[in-house]
């Protein structure tokens, strides 16, 4: 065999491995890519689950995972809904400190349910899940205030303003060397030693009581009949799928490339030996053998590929892989550098 012919088939070996080693690049970008659209789908059901229980500021937290940018577009275009639904449905306090002067006071720390809520009552609204909810307003110097509401859903902006350091209303005495009025009775004095009664006090008119400022909560209603939403919830193929499909496709390629080269050669040589191969004269030898490894070469790589597509496909297949499609309607979406259309069909 000459050197010409050893070269050449160099050539094509190493054809066939920059192929294989493109295809193994390509097989960890698609699992990476996987991998990322599963955890996007996960972050969005939990957003879901949440949503349900009122957990709604945890809720968010997920939601804010699955609206990522490297998210496919149909998960970025549910989380938006979701998030729109979760921002109405999340009622909001504004929250107010005055000492007993009637001063405000900005430099509260206030927990709520024994978690810190807010270092500042800057007079913004403040989010927080619907529910019951005991707070503890605390200044430096003065004695804490504790408090207990009920947060409705949907309650947007409530005030509720707390004093701090609040001094007691002292009682009511009377004056030295007098004695409390009482209304004179109408009944004479009996004969003889009079006896004195003893003073009834006059009892201090009760305090008024605190009452609350009125409120009239607006309450989102219950959704009559709650959306099921499915995301799609694919299993990854086993790695082997992707294994067989680069073989084939390397093998696919191999055969190509080969089978352009002989096809090359075969005119070269026809133009060479015009009575045919037997013909050729023996400076053509070399071509003719080059011709027969093209040939095999061409043979095997279309066999390969062939068989690797087919194995590839059907493990694929046999591996049972499944998608569930969200009942949701079918919207058109457009995104950075993508575009579609999202829904059942």
């Amino acid at each position: 065999m000459s050197m010409r012919s050893l070269q050449r088939r160099a050539f094509f070996l190493s054809v066939l491995a920059a192929t294989l080693a493109s295809s193994s690049r390509v097989i960890a970008a698609d699992s990476t890519k996987e991998e990322t659209k599963e955890a996007c789908i996960a972050a969005s059901e939990r957003a879901q689950e949440l949503r349900r229980t009122s957990k709604l500021q945890e809720a968010r937290a997920q939601i804010v995972a699955c609206m990522d940018a490297t998210c496919p577009g149909p998960v970025r275009e549910d989380c938006s809904r979701l998030l729109t639904e979760v921002d109405a449905a999340m009622p909001t306090l504004v929250l107010t400190a005055q000492d007993a002067a009637g001063n405000d006071l900005s430099v509260v720390h206030v927990t709520m349910d024994g978690q810190s809520f807010a270092e500042r009552l800057d007079g913004k609204p403040l989010p927080l899940n619907p529910g019951e909810h005991h707070f503890v307003f605390h200044v430096s110097g003065l004695p804490s205030v504790d408090k207990t509401w009920v947060v409705s859903q949907g309650e947007k902006d409530r005030r509720e303003r707390v004093v701090l350091g609040s001094a007691p209303v002292p009682a009511v005495m009377p004056a030295p060397g007098t004695s409390p009025s009482a209304p004179p009775s109408s009944v004479p004095p009996a004969s003889g030693p009079t006896v004195a009664s003893p003073a009834t006090p006059t009892p201090l008119a009760p305090m008024p009581a605190v009452q609350p400022a009125n409120r009239s909560p607006s309450t989102l209603p219950e959704e009559s009949t709650r959306r099921e939403k499915g995301t799609a919830q694919a299993s990854r193929p086993p790695v082997g799928v992707f294994i067989a499909g680069g073989v084939g496709i390397a093998g696919l390629v191999a055969a190509t490339v080969s089978g352009v080269l002989a096809v090359s050669k075969a005119s070269s040589l026809n133009d060479e030996c015009p009575g045919g191969r037997t013909t050729c004269p023996s400076s053509a030898q070399s071509d003719i053998s080059d011709l027969h490894t093209m040939e095999t070469v061409t043979n095997i790589g279309l066999g390969v590929g062939i068989a690797g597509v087919a194995v590839a496909s059907i493990w694929w297949l046999a591996s049972g892989r499944t998608e569930k499609v969200s009942p949701s309607p079918t919207t058109a979406w457009i995104g950075v550098g993508s575009a579609g259309v999202s829904g059942r069909f």
